[in-house]
């Protein structure tokens, strides 16, 4: 099957977790033996440089893109606020992208076009008219549901109104894309639920991400804890502020040689650093699968968000012991692999015993990523795509 996969950043360099999605069901397509060509949008976040890309993989799917200005203009955003329309999406919403798919599409036939999230979705009522194969959409979230979760958790009285608004005005788009689809390939088993009930698309499965196999963590003697995300994602700034200001410092209390790491790409190092309260600002980590081996417990105090937080599947598969929140663990079934917390308050509490105590520590790491080989195989997961594309 050919199949022209359109991604609204590059996927690499994988520098957060959205790209690193892309890239896990990218690579499930190609297991599945589709051939497989992408597309993407560039921007000032996000460039493209084909040499990112290893040189086979570069080879197979010939990546192709268009510079966008996404830039955040208040002129703009005003604007759009007037009209009741989507800022968040109508950035991305460019004529050039669509002339670019357009042209695709027409020199070259395709079998299925698969959007890859919302923000990629700009040229569909172009190729609708254009095209008689099968459109599909990868989601990675219910895009409206993160808006409404930092309205709600946020008290700041603008913010609260204003995310509240992007939150109605994303709903807006949605509706109208997902109309528009043959089907939604849902990132969650939860997604899948609120697809079916809020937006009614005309078929949807759930692809989780998967795991490749890793090497076994060996050592649990680190107890300091750390957190791991992109801070250019408003969910993890939010989740970062929480943990340095009303969670570590009751840890650092009760084991005043605790240390927090903060790591994850798009942050300035020296404003999280603070050496004197204990929080080291690592910044991007370039070899995950090493970096895991030393780290101790992943502690993500998230408020906000759908879909499924990448990182922690990482984390688990790398046999790394997690403390999130109910948000946190959203998508990820649950069978003793993680400590949810439902307060700050408990966190420190967990936290403390987790650092407290090594055995523990390797006790939940190892289940964790005894979890993620049972639940998330790559093989599995590939031969279910395959099945529902094919019908």
């Amino acid at each position: 099957m050919k199949i022209l996969f359109l991604t609204s950043k590059p996927i690499f360099p994988s520098v957060d977790g959205g790209c690193r999605a892309s890239l896990n069901f990218l690579q499930l397509l190609l297991s599945g033996g589709h051939e497989v060509k992408n597309i993407t949008i560039s921007t000032q976040k996000h460039p493209f440089n084909s040499k990112e890309f290893p040189k086979d993989l570069r080879e197979q799917i010939q990546p192709d893109h268009i510079w966008i200005d996404t830039s955040i203009k208040f002129s703009n955003a005003l604007l759009s606020l007037i009209k009741g329309t989507s800022y968040n999406y109508e950035r991305f919403n460019n004529q050039k992208w669509s002339d670019l798919v357009l042209n695709e599409i027409t020199s070259s036939e395709y079998d299925v076009i698969i959007f890859d999230g919302l923000y990629s979705t700009g040229p569909i009522e172009n190729i609708r008219s254009k095209f008689d194969g099968m459109i599909f959409l990868r989601a990675h979230n219910v895009e409206y549901k993160i808006w409404s979760q930092l309205s709600e958790h946020t008290n700041n009285p603008f913010k609260k109104w204003y995310y509240s608004k992007l939150s109605k005005h994303l709903k807006k788009v949605e509706h109208r894309i997902y109309s528009l689809l043959d089907g939604i390939i849902s990132i969650t088993s939860i997604d899948e639920n609120i697809f079916k009930k809020e937006f009614v698309p005309k078929v949807t499965i759930t692809i989780p991400y998967t795991q490749p196999e890793v090497k076994p963590k060996k050592t649990y003697t680190s107890a300091d804890i750390f957190h791991l995300g992109s801070m250019n994602w408003e969910p993890n700034i939010d989740a970062v502020r929480i943990l340095r200001t009303e969670i570590f410092p009751k840890i650092r209390e009760a084991l005043p040689s605790t240390i927090l790491k903060i790591a994850g790409s798009h942050m300035d190092v020296k404003d999280f650093d603070d050496p004197e309260k204990g929080v080291e600002a690592v910044g991007f980590i370039e070899d995950l699968e090493d970096w895991y081996q030393t780290e101790g417990i992943f502690v993500s105090p998230i408020q906000s968000g759908s879909g499924v937080r990448i990182k922690i599947l990482e984390a688990m598969n790398h046999g790394i012991p997690v403390i999130t929140t109910t948000i946190g663990a959203l998508g990820i079934p649950q069978d003793g692999q993680m400590i949810i917390a439902e307060s700050n308050d408990e966190i420190v509490e967990k936290a403390i015993a987790l650092a407290s105590n090594e055995s523990l520590r390797k006790e939940l790491g190892q289940k964790a990523a005894q979890f993620i080989r049972d639940h998330y195989s790559v093989e599995q997961t590939s031969n279910r795509l395959n099945t529902f594309l094919n019908d």
